[in-house]
């Protein structure tokens, strides 16, 4: 085929990074280059905003050293955004695509970017068809639907983990007893739940994990922090961003109008904060928060191993979709832990994961308390790749509180 008659691809990131998320760039960008059926590979940059002022970048000018490098590299290598098109914007993106001789369009983001991609999908269905639409699923948070896991997810949740493991001897050590970290999510509580990962035995910290897919109590979880204080001297209590009282309000959410992205997401956090003054005030408890926050999404050299083969997967796996004539659909992944974890994907079409949340199921929580059933553990531990860093030699020498 020659190359003037080859079609070219487009691919565009939105939201939040990931630490794997540069892993599906090179995948859809090694792949798409290695099929013969593409001539450039042309990146979007900072997102669907960079599309709409026509800022592309082409992709396969990159040497092997470059991609290579980016393929393990922290942030968007392409930037992005949080932009909601409108139909209107949908139709220049279709127009551009046109001119640039775009013949398959791949965004790699969570809910609101499969909700971006669905509409420029939509658009070509007034069009010509001539533009195939594919999404690639990413964010930290886990949430998009139809999908076992995200990627991004495995990562951002070995870092947690690995940091609450951490924190909990820190805390242990010193004579503070109480400690929230908060984690991401604005309304789910997947990567809060990973911190459960974090346990070596039955008395190790978060000794209390509190999900926005339960009300949160102020007085029950004051009790609950006394009895775990009671119990082993100290406390460390993960708790989500998102977390919502009993009237479906907030425990703590930026209020300016500036903190709020254009799909209507007010900024959370501040819950940490917030709670750490109340076991203060009420319990008399010396407490510190934590945030990870953007940490938890940004560190390349705790990323997992797993996690970012899946995300190359995802990408290389959109181009061939693409190549194929499928459109409106995004790429999904499947898992198989009846034995040695396996990892495959599928496809879902895109008005089934656009805008939609996936909360954790209830059988992932514990019926007795703030935590984690088991067969969260079982779900979420393969996801994380290796072994976290051990710290039972410190319980060793200094013993219980």
């Amino acid at each position: 085929m020659s190359a003037s008659s080859r079609g070219n691809l487009l691919v565009v990131h939105g939201g939040g990074p990931t630490p794997v998320i540069n892993a599906s760039l090179y995948g859809v960008v090694q792949e798409a280059l290695g099929s013969g059926e593409v001539g450039q590979v042309f990146g979007g940059v900072h997102g669907i905003k960079g599309v709409l002022a026509e800022r592309l970048v082409d992709l396969g000018s990159a040497s092997a050293e470059t991609l290579a490098s980016v393929r393990v590299s922290a942030g968007s290598a392409l930037g992005s955004s949080r932009h909601k098109l409108s139909d209107e914007e949908a139709g220049q993106v279709l127009d551009l695509c046109q001119r640039r001789g775009v013949r398959w369009f791949l965004g790699t983001g969570g809910n609101d970017t499969m909700a971006n991609c669905l509409r420029v999908h939509q658009e070509c269905g007034r069009g010509d068809g001539a533009l195939t639409v594919v999404g690639i699923p990413k964010t930290v948070d886990n949430d998009l639907a139809e999908t076992d896991h995200c990627p991004g997810y495995g990562s951002a949740a070995r870092y947690l983990a690995q940091s609450a493991r951490d924190l909990c001897c820190d805390v242990a050590s010193l004579p503070t007893p109480v400690c929230i970290l908060e984690t991401m999510g604005r309304n789910t509580g997947w990567l809060c739940a990973a911190a459960a990962l974090a346990r070596e035995g039955p008395d190790d910290g978060p000794h209390l994990i509190y999900v926005p897919e339960r009300r949160f109590d102020r007085d029950r979880f004051l009790a609950e922090v006394k009895d775990v204080v009671g119990r082993l001297g100290w406390a460390v209590i993960a708790v989500s961003e998102g977390l919502r009282d009993s009237a479906g309000r907030s425990v703590a959410k930026a209020s300016s109008a500036v903190q709020t992205d254009p799909f209507g997401h007010a900024l959370q956090g501040g819950v940490g904060a917030v709670l750490s003054e109340l076991v203060a005030e009420k319990l008399g408890l010396r407490c510190r928060y934590e945030k990870p926050g953007l940490l938890g999404r940004s560190s390349a050299i705790l990323a997992s191993d797993v996690d970012r083969a899946e995300a190359e997967g995802v990408g290389r796996e959109a181009v061939r979709r693409a190549l194929s004539g499928q459109s409106g659909v995004m790429v999904t992944l499947t898992a198989d832990r009846s034995g040695a974890y396996r990892w495959g994907t599928d496809v879902v079409a895109l008005d089934r994961v656009a805008g939609v949340e996936r909360s954790m199921p209830a059988a992932f929580l514990s019926d007795h308390g703030p935590d984690v059933a088991k067969s969260f553990i079982e779900y979420a531990k393969p996801l994380i790749g290796g072994d976290l860093s051990t710290h039972q030699h410190v319980r060793t020498l200094h013993g219980p509180r």
